[in-house]
Protein backbone atom coordinates (compact mmCIF):
# COMPACT_ATOMS: atom_id res chain seq x y z
CA UNK A 1 0.00 0.00 0.00
CA UNK A 2 2.78 2.42 0.95
CA UNK A 3 4.55 1.60 -2.30
CA UNK A 4 1.43 2.42 -4.29
CA UNK A 5 0.99 5.72 -2.46
CA UNK A 6 4.60 6.63 -3.14
CA UNK A 7 4.21 5.83 -6.84
CA UNK A 8 1.08 7.95 -7.05
CA UNK A 9 2.85 10.87 -5.36
CA UNK A 10 5.80 10.57 -7.74
CA UNK A 11 3.46 10.49 -10.76
CA UNK A 12 1.67 13.59 -9.52
CA UNK A 13 4.99 15.40 -8.99
CA UNK A 14 6.07 14.48 -12.52
CA UNK A 15 2.79 15.78 -13.94
CA UNK A 16 3.15 19.07 -12.05
CA UNK A 17 6.77 19.37 -13.21
CA UNK A 18 5.73 18.76 -16.86
CA UNK A 19 3.00 21.39 -16.60
CA UNK A 20 5.43 23.88 -15.10
CA UNK A 21 8.04 23.25 -17.83
CA UNK A 22 5.39 23.58 -20.54
CA UNK A 23 4.19 26.86 -19.03
CA UNK A 24 7.72 28.22 -18.92
CA UNK A 25 8.25 27.18 -22.53
CA UNK A 26 5.06 28.96 -23.61
CA UNK A 27 6.13 32.11 -21.78
CA UNK A 28 9.58 32.03 -23.38
CA UNK A 29 8.12 31.51 -26.86
CA UNK A 30 5.63 34.32 -26.30
CA UNK A 31 8.35 36.68 -25.10
CA UNK A 32 10.54 35.69 -28.03
CA UNK A 33 7.68 36.30 -30.45
CA UNK A 34 6.89 39.66 -28.89
CA UNK A 35 10.54 40.63 -28.95
CA UNK A 36 10.82 39.62 -32.62
CA UNK A 37 7.67 41.60 -33.46
CA UNK A 38 9.09 44.66 -31.73
CA UNK A 39 12.41 44.30 -33.56
CA UNK A 40 10.66 43.84 -36.91
CA UNK A 41 8.49 46.89 -36.36
CA UNK A 42 11.63 48.91 -35.56
CA UNK A 43 13.35 47.53 -38.67
CA UNK A 44 10.38 48.55 -40.81
CA UNK A 45 10.52 52.08 -39.41
CA UNK A 46 14.27 52.21 -40.07
CA UNK A 47 13.79 50.88 -43.61
CA UNK A 48 11.18 53.54 -44.31
CA UNK A 49 13.54 56.23 -43.03
CA UNK A 50 16.39 54.88 -45.17
CA UNK A 51 14.14 54.80 -48.22
CA UNK A 52 13.03 58.39 -47.65
CA UNK A 53 16.64 59.65 -47.69
CA UNK A 54 17.67 57.41 -50.59
CA UNK A 55 19.85 55.01 -48.58
CA UNK A 56 18.68 51.95 -50.54
CA UNK A 57 21.39 49.24 -50.49
CA UNK A 58 20.89 48.26 -46.83
CA UNK A 59 17.09 47.96 -46.94
CA UNK A 60 16.76 44.34 -48.24
CA UNK A 61 19.09 42.96 -45.53
CA UNK A 62 17.09 44.84 -42.91
CA UNK A 63 13.67 43.60 -44.02
CA UNK A 64 14.35 40.14 -45.45
CA UNK A 65 14.72 38.22 -42.13
CA UNK A 66 11.42 39.57 -40.80
CA UNK A 67 9.59 38.84 -44.07
CA UNK A 68 10.82 35.24 -44.14
CA UNK A 69 10.19 34.59 -40.44
CA UNK A 70 6.72 36.14 -40.43
CA UNK A 71 7.74 38.73 -37.87
CA UNK A 72 5.50 41.42 -39.37
CA UNK A 73 1.82 41.94 -38.74
CA UNK A 74 -0.38 41.78 -41.84
CA UNK A 75 -0.32 45.49 -42.65
CA UNK A 76 3.38 45.74 -41.81
CA UNK A 77 4.15 42.83 -44.13
CA UNK A 78 2.36 44.54 -47.01
CA UNK A 79 4.22 47.78 -46.39
CA UNK A 80 7.55 45.91 -46.20
CA UNK A 81 6.88 44.17 -49.54
CA UNK A 82 6.02 47.50 -51.14
CA UNK A 83 9.27 49.05 -49.87
CA UNK A 84 11.24 46.08 -51.19
CA UNK A 85 9.61 46.47 -54.63
CA UNK A 86 10.23 50.22 -54.73
CA UNK A 87 13.84 49.77 -53.57
CA UNK A 88 14.70 47.42 -56.43
CA UNK A 89 12.85 49.66 -58.92
CA UNK A 90 14.97 52.65 -57.91
CA UNK A 91 18.10 50.48 -58.21
CA UNK A 92 17.01 49.45 -61.73
CA UNK A 93 17.01 45.80 -60.63
CA UNK A 94 13.86 44.85 -62.54
CA UNK A 95 14.25 41.10 -62.00
CA UNK A 96 14.04 41.47 -58.22
CA UNK A 97 11.40 44.20 -58.55
CA UNK A 98 9.24 41.69 -60.44
CA UNK A 99 9.73 39.04 -57.76
CA UNK A 100 8.71 41.35 -54.94
CA UNK A 101 5.79 42.82 -56.85
CA UNK A 102 4.36 39.31 -57.22
CA UNK A 103 4.90 38.68 -53.49
CA UNK A 104 3.13 41.96 -52.76
CA UNK A 105 0.14 41.01 -54.93
CA UNK A 106 -0.04 37.56 -53.34
CA UNK A 107 -0.14 39.11 -49.88
CA UNK A 108 -2.59 41.82 -50.89
CA UNK A 109 -4.57 41.00 -54.07
CA UNK A 110 -5.66 44.11 -55.96
CA UNK A 111 -3.20 46.14 -53.86
CA UNK A 112 -4.30 49.78 -53.99
CA UNK A 113 -1.77 52.48 -54.81
CA UNK A 114 -2.40 56.19 -54.30
CA UNK A 115 -1.02 58.42 -57.11
CA UNK A 116 -0.79 61.32 -54.66
CA UNK A 117 1.35 59.34 -52.20
CA UNK A 118 3.03 56.42 -53.96
CA UNK A 119 5.93 56.83 -56.41
CA UNK A 120 4.97 56.85 -60.09
CA UNK A 121 7.49 54.08 -60.75
CA UNK A 122 5.63 51.45 -58.69
CA UNK A 123 2.25 52.56 -60.07
CA UNK A 124 3.48 52.05 -63.65
CA UNK A 125 5.22 48.80 -62.70
CA UNK A 126 2.03 47.35 -61.21
CA UNK A 127 0.26 47.77 -64.55
CA UNK A 128 2.69 45.25 -66.03
CA UNK A 129 1.15 42.53 -63.83
CA UNK A 130 -2.09 40.61 -63.72
CA UNK A 131 -3.51 41.65 -60.38
CA UNK A 132 -7.23 41.06 -60.87
CA UNK A 133 -8.92 37.69 -60.24
CA UNK A 134 -8.36 35.09 -62.95
CA UNK A 135 -11.92 33.95 -62.18
CA UNK A 136 -14.51 33.98 -59.42
CA UNK A 137 -16.40 30.94 -58.12
CA UNK A 138 -19.63 31.01 -56.18
CA UNK A 139 -22.19 28.80 -54.49
CA UNK A 140 -25.79 29.68 -53.72
CA UNK A 141 -29.05 28.22 -52.44
CA UNK A 142 -32.57 29.54 -52.64
CA UNK A 143 -36.17 29.12 -53.74
CA UNK A 144 -38.01 29.12 -57.05
CA UNK A 145 -41.65 29.60 -57.97
CA UNK A 146 -42.73 27.66 -61.06
CA UNK A 147 -45.65 28.87 -63.19
CA UNK A 148 -47.43 26.71 -65.78
CA UNK A 149 -47.77 28.40 -69.21
CA UNK A 150 -50.03 26.75 -71.77
CA UNK A 151 -48.78 26.58 -75.38
CA UNK A 152 -51.35 24.35 -77.09
CA UNK A 153 -54.36 22.62 -75.53
CA UNK A 154 -55.03 18.92 -76.20
CA UNK A 155 -57.80 18.37 -73.65
CA UNK A 156 -60.03 15.45 -74.64
CA UNK A 157 -63.28 16.42 -76.38
CA UNK A 158 -63.17 19.89 -74.92
CA UNK A 159 -63.56 23.07 -76.91
CA UNK A 160 -61.31 24.96 -74.51
CA UNK A 161 -58.87 24.31 -71.72
CA UNK A 162 -60.78 24.48 -68.44
CA UNK A 163 -57.86 23.84 -66.10
CA UNK A 164 -56.66 25.88 -63.14
CA UNK A 165 -52.91 25.80 -62.50
CA UNK A 166 -51.39 26.85 -59.19
CA UNK A 167 -47.67 27.80 -59.01
CA UNK A 168 -45.51 25.88 -56.57
CA UNK A 169 -42.42 26.82 -54.54
CA UNK A 170 -39.35 24.57 -54.33
CA UNK A 171 -35.62 24.63 -53.52
CA UNK A 172 -32.59 25.04 -55.77
CA UNK A 173 -28.81 25.25 -55.49
CA UNK A 174 -26.14 26.49 -57.90
CA UNK A 175 -22.37 26.51 -58.34
CA UNK A 176 -20.95 29.00 -60.84
CA UNK A 177 -17.66 30.23 -62.27
CA UNK A 178 -17.16 33.67 -63.84
CA UNK A 179 -14.40 35.34 -65.83
CA UNK A 180 -14.01 39.08 -66.34
CA UNK A 181 -13.63 39.91 -70.05
CA UNK A 182 -13.85 43.71 -69.73
CA UNK A 183 -13.92 45.93 -66.64
CA UNK A 184 -17.20 45.16 -64.91
CA UNK A 185 -18.32 42.61 -67.54
CA UNK A 186 -18.15 38.88 -66.80
CA UNK A 187 -19.12 35.75 -68.68
CA UNK A 188 -19.97 32.69 -66.67
CA UNK A 189 -21.40 29.22 -66.56
CA UNK A 190 -22.77 27.09 -63.80
CA UNK A 191 -24.36 23.87 -62.66
CA UNK A 192 -27.55 23.73 -60.64
CA UNK A 193 -29.85 21.19 -59.06
CA UNK A 194 -33.38 22.53 -59.23
CA UNK A 195 -36.69 21.20 -57.93
CA UNK A 196 -39.90 22.49 -59.51
CA UNK A 197 -43.56 21.89 -58.81
CA UNK A 198 -47.06 23.03 -59.70
CA UNK A 199 -50.57 21.73 -59.07
CA UNK A 200 -53.60 21.62 -61.34
CA UNK A 201 -57.29 20.98 -61.45
CA UNK A 202 -58.22 19.91 -64.97
CA UNK A 203 -61.71 19.39 -66.31
CA UNK A 204 -62.27 17.07 -69.25
CA UNK A 205 -65.53 17.47 -71.16
CA UNK A 206 -66.78 14.20 -72.67
CA UNK A 207 -70.03 15.27 -74.26
CA UNK A 208 -73.12 17.39 -74.13
CA UNK A 209 -75.57 17.27 -71.27
CA UNK A 210 -78.05 14.42 -71.52
CA UNK A 211 -81.65 15.44 -72.08
CA UNK A 212 -82.78 12.70 -69.76
CA UNK A 213 -81.23 12.21 -66.32
CA UNK A 214 -81.84 8.51 -66.69
CA UNK A 215 -79.34 8.41 -69.52
CA UNK A 216 -76.93 5.92 -67.88
CA UNK A 217 -74.15 6.59 -70.38
CA UNK A 218 -74.16 10.31 -69.60
CA UNK A 219 -74.16 9.63 -65.87
CA UNK A 220 -71.35 7.09 -66.13
CA UNK A 221 -69.15 9.30 -68.23
CA UNK A 222 -70.15 12.50 -66.53
CA UNK A 223 -70.62 15.89 -68.08
CA UNK A 224 -67.25 16.89 -66.73
CA UNK A 225 -64.50 14.74 -65.25
CA UNK A 226 -62.35 16.59 -62.72
CA UNK A 227 -58.71 15.49 -62.27
CA UNK A 228 -56.66 17.12 -59.49
CA UNK A 229 -52.93 16.48 -59.43
CA UNK A 230 -49.48 17.96 -58.98
CA UNK A 231 -46.27 17.51 -60.96
CA UNK A 232 -42.81 17.47 -59.39
CA UNK A 233 -39.56 17.82 -61.29
CA UNK A 234 -35.87 17.42 -60.46
CA UNK A 235 -33.61 19.07 -63.04
CA UNK A 236 -29.89 19.52 -63.63
CA UNK A 237 -29.33 23.00 -65.05
CA UNK A 238 -26.33 24.44 -66.90
CA UNK A 239 -26.77 28.24 -67.11
CA UNK A 240 -24.57 30.35 -69.41
CA UNK A 241 -24.73 34.10 -68.82
CA UNK A 242 -23.29 37.59 -69.15
CA UNK A 243 -23.11 39.87 -66.10
CA UNK A 244 -22.34 43.54 -65.54
CA UNK A 245 -21.31 44.65 -62.04
CA UNK A 246 -20.89 48.26 -60.97
CA UNK A 247 -17.80 48.41 -58.73
CA UNK A 248 -17.40 52.20 -58.66
CA UNK A 249 -13.96 53.04 -57.27
CA UNK A 250 -13.44 49.43 -56.21
CA UNK A 251 -13.94 50.22 -52.53
CA UNK A 252 -17.74 50.25 -52.30
CA UNK A 253 -19.38 47.81 -49.89
CA UNK A 254 -22.45 47.28 -52.06
CA UNK A 255 -22.00 46.47 -55.76
CA UNK A 256 -25.22 46.09 -57.80
CA UNK A 257 -25.28 43.94 -60.93
CA UNK A 258 -27.54 42.78 -63.76
CA UNK A 259 -27.28 39.60 -65.82
CA UNK A 260 -28.96 37.60 -68.58
CA UNK A 261 -28.45 34.23 -70.20
CA UNK A 262 -29.75 30.82 -71.25
CA UNK A 263 -30.01 27.66 -69.16
CA UNK A 264 -29.85 24.15 -70.64
CA UNK A 265 -31.80 21.59 -68.60
CA UNK A 266 -31.57 17.83 -68.19
CA UNK A 267 -34.60 16.19 -66.61
CA UNK A 268 -33.60 13.82 -63.81
CA UNK A 269 -37.01 12.96 -62.41
CA UNK A 270 -40.64 13.92 -63.03
CA UNK A 271 -43.77 12.51 -61.41
CA UNK A 272 -47.45 13.21 -61.37
CA UNK A 273 -48.82 12.72 -57.87
CA UNK A 274 -52.15 12.68 -55.98
CA UNK A 275 -54.09 12.34 -59.23
CA UNK A 276 -57.79 11.52 -58.88
CA UNK A 277 -60.87 11.75 -61.04
CA UNK A 278 -64.33 12.76 -59.87
CA UNK A 279 -67.12 12.68 -62.42
CA UNK A 280 -70.39 14.54 -62.54
CA UNK A 281 -72.13 11.81 -60.58
CA UNK A 282 -69.95 12.47 -57.53
CA UNK A 283 -70.69 16.16 -57.72
CA UNK A 284 -74.36 15.27 -57.58
CA UNK A 285 -73.76 13.36 -54.36
CA UNK A 286 -73.01 9.95 -55.78
CA UNK A 287 -69.61 8.45 -54.97
CA UNK A 288 -68.03 7.72 -58.34
CA UNK A 289 -64.44 8.80 -57.97
CA UNK A 290 -61.20 6.92 -58.37
CA UNK A 291 -57.70 7.45 -57.01
CA UNK A 292 -55.35 7.09 -59.94
CA UNK A 293 -51.74 5.88 -60.09
CA UNK A 294 -48.73 8.21 -59.90
CA UNK A 295 -47.19 8.01 -63.37
CA UNK A 296 -43.45 8.42 -63.78
CA UNK A 297 -43.24 11.01 -66.55
CA UNK A 298 -39.60 10.17 -67.25
CA UNK A 299 -40.12 6.40 -67.51
CA UNK A 300 -43.13 6.98 -69.76
CA UNK A 301 -41.12 9.49 -71.82
CA UNK A 302 -43.95 11.97 -71.56
CA UNK A 303 -41.52 14.83 -70.84
CA UNK A 304 -38.52 15.89 -72.92
CA UNK A 305 -35.17 15.06 -71.37
CA UNK A 306 -33.39 18.15 -72.73
CA UNK A 307 -34.92 21.64 -72.74
CA UNK A 308 -33.77 25.22 -72.29
CA UNK A 309 -35.04 28.57 -71.05
CA UNK A 310 -33.93 32.18 -70.99
CA UNK A 311 -33.44 34.27 -67.88
CA UNK A 312 -32.58 37.77 -66.72
CA UNK A 313 -32.14 39.25 -63.28
CA UNK A 314 -30.45 41.60 -60.87
CA UNK A 315 -28.62 41.38 -57.58
CA UNK A 316 -26.18 43.01 -55.22
CA UNK A 317 -22.74 41.93 -54.01
CA UNK A 318 -21.69 42.76 -50.45
CA UNK A 319 -17.92 43.13 -50.30
CA UNK A 320 -15.90 41.15 -47.80
CA UNK A 321 -12.32 42.29 -48.56
CA UNK A 322 -11.75 40.74 -52.02
CA UNK A 323 -14.68 38.30 -51.74
CA UNK A 324 -18.45 38.84 -51.74
CA UNK A 325 -21.72 37.75 -50.24
CA UNK A 326 -24.59 38.23 -52.67
CA UNK A 327 -28.35 38.02 -53.13
CA UNK A 328 -30.10 37.96 -56.49
CA UNK A 329 -33.46 37.51 -58.17
CA UNK A 330 -34.15 36.39 -61.71
CA UNK A 331 -37.08 35.72 -64.00
CA UNK A 332 -37.07 32.49 -66.01
CA UNK A 333 -38.89 32.24 -69.34
CA UNK A 334 -39.47 28.79 -70.86
CA UNK A 335 -38.39 28.82 -74.51
CA UNK A 336 -39.72 25.42 -75.60
CA UNK A 337 -42.51 22.94 -74.98
CA UNK A 338 -41.43 20.40 -72.33
CA UNK A 339 -43.99 17.73 -73.30
CA UNK A 340 -42.98 14.88 -75.60
CA UNK A 341 -45.79 14.92 -78.13
CA UNK A 342 -44.90 11.47 -79.48
CA UNK A 343 -46.08 9.95 -76.18
CA UNK A 344 -49.04 12.22 -75.59
CA UNK A 345 -51.41 9.24 -76.02
CA UNK A 346 -49.47 6.21 -74.73
CA UNK A 347 -51.38 2.95 -74.64
CA UNK A 348 -50.36 2.48 -71.03
CA UNK A 349 -48.65 4.48 -68.34
CA UNK A 350 -46.46 3.14 -65.57
CA UNK A 351 -46.26 3.65 -61.85
CA UNK A 352 -43.34 2.11 -59.98
CA UNK A 353 -42.87 -0.39 -62.80
CA UNK A 354 -46.49 -1.62 -62.83
CA UNK A 355 -48.74 -1.15 -65.85
CA UNK A 356 -51.73 1.00 -65.08
CA UNK A 357 -54.94 2.25 -66.62
CA UNK A 358 -55.21 3.49 -70.15
CA UNK A 359 -54.80 7.21 -70.48
CA UNK A 360 -58.22 7.29 -72.12
CA UNK A 361 -59.78 5.86 -68.96
CA UNK A 362 -58.06 8.57 -66.95
CA UNK A 363 -59.26 11.22 -69.35
CA UNK A 364 -56.21 13.43 -68.72
CA UNK A 365 -54.05 14.29 -71.71
CA UNK A 366 -50.91 16.44 -71.59
CA UNK A 367 -51.16 19.86 -73.19
CA UNK A 368 -48.09 21.41 -74.73
CA UNK A 369 -46.75 23.66 -72.01
CA UNK A 370 -43.64 25.13 -70.44
CA UNK A 371 -42.69 26.44 -67.01
CA UNK A 372 -41.81 30.05 -66.28
CA UNK A 373 -40.93 31.37 -62.85
CA UNK A 374 -38.96 33.45 -60.41
CA UNK A 375 -35.79 32.35 -58.63
CA UNK A 376 -34.34 33.90 -55.45
CA UNK A 377 -30.90 32.88 -54.15
CA UNK A 378 -28.24 33.97 -51.71
CA UNK A 379 -24.61 32.87 -51.66
CA UNK A 380 -20.90 33.58 -51.41
CA UNK A 381 -18.43 34.42 -54.18
CA UNK A 382 -14.73 33.67 -53.84
CA UNK A 383 -12.13 35.53 -55.93
CA UNK A 384 -9.24 33.39 -57.22
CA UNK A 385 -5.94 35.17 -57.91
CA UNK A 386 -2.73 34.17 -59.65
CA UNK A 387 -0.57 37.31 -60.08
CA UNK A 388 1.88 37.11 -62.97
CA UNK A 389 3.77 39.52 -65.14
CA UNK A 390 1.95 40.16 -68.40
CA UNK A 391 3.59 39.22 -71.66
CA UNK A 392 4.98 42.06 -73.77
CA UNK A 393 2.35 41.69 -76.51
CA UNK A 394 -0.38 42.17 -73.89
CA UNK A 395 1.34 45.24 -72.51
CA UNK A 396 1.16 46.89 -75.91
Amino acid sequence: MELNNKMMKDTKKNELLAIALFSVLIVLISRSSIAQTVVCTQNLDRAQGMFDIGDLPGIPALLMPCIKSGGFAKEESIRALEIMTETYLYQDDLANADIWMIELLKADPEHKLDPSLDPQEIILHKEKFRYKPIFRVSGSIGLNRSTYRLITSYSLWSDEDQSVYTPGIQFNGFAQIEKEVYPGFDVGLGLGYVLRTFSAESEVIYGKAASDASDSLAVAQGLGNLATYSENYAVLEAPVFVKYTYYGDGEKTFNPYVFAGVSFDYLVNAKQTSTRRANQSERDGVKASATLPDPNLVADERRKALTYYGFAGLGVKIRRKTHFFFVEARYNYGMMNIVNGDNRFPSEITADGNKQESIFNIGLVDNDFTLDGVTLVGGFQLSIYNPQKLKEKRLR
